[in-house]
């Protein structure tokens, strides 16, 4: 009995140490790992993908009227819905050099089919990760962070006037910052160094938490 004792004493003051000192470090956000959003109509959250080769996890939902699955080509996720792929909701992993800061690992991902004026006027710049349902910005795990690649001001206003009222053109290419839907690159400096994601939301909520995502390496 006395064996038993010491046993869950020595269980309680590892928690209560572990707790202390992720509090301490402001790391211990349970309202980061709840569901961020309600769920779809007769869905719920209670399903988890994960994807040992890239890395990553995340939770979706699972449905009554339809089934919600998940299909890889290369590094890109996208959800699956009733059998039909989604042309926005997805995930694209993406790695670097640990000693990359985040604006250079953005750049090298999509330069490479930029023309020298798009190089010259197309900029990473931190945003806050705004929520599908439009409610609230910024991650609720506050230690991720999000950018988009867009045009500067110059660039952005020619945009504006070329499409002469229409939604001007993706001028910084298919990762860049849009003007209908919602994407952006999402780093977890506390999760990995070398793993980040460029996550599409399209115009409406995915069936997938993109809160939730979390870099397994």
């Amino acid at each position: 009995m006395k064996t038993s004792y010491l046993i869950a004493g020595a269980a309680l003051i590892v928690l209560l140490s572990a707790g202390y000192f992720f509090w301490q470090n402001g790391t211990l956000n349970f309202k980061a790992y709840m569901p961020s959003r309600t769920a779809d109509t007769d869905c719920e959250w209670t399903e988890k993908y994960t994807n040992k080769e890239l890395g990553v996890s995340f939770r979706y939902e699972k449905c009554k009227n339809y089934t919600v699955t998940f299909q890889q080509d290369a590094n890109k996720i996208t959800a699956v819905i009733g059998g039909a792929p989604s042309d926005t909701h997805s995930i694209s992993i993406l790695t670097k050099p640990s000693s990359q800061t985040d604006e250079q690992a953005i750049l090298a991902a999509v330069t490479n089919s930029f023309t020298p004026y798009q190089k010259a006027h197309c900029i990473v710049e931190r945003v806050e990760a705004p929520s599908p349902s439009g409610t609230s910005s910024g991650f609720i795990d506050t230690s991720k962070i999000a950018y988009h690649v867009t045009p500067d001001s110059l660039y952005k206003r020619q945009l504006e006037e070329q499409a002469n009222g229409d939604i001007p053109e993706l001028g910084c290419g298919p990762f860049g910052w849009r003007y209908s839907g919602i994407s952006y690159f999402e780093f977890h400096p506390n999760e990995s160094k070398t793993t980040f994601a460029f996550v599409d939301l399209g115009q409406d909520s995915p069936a997938f938490d993109e809160e939730s995502i979390r870099f397994l390496r």
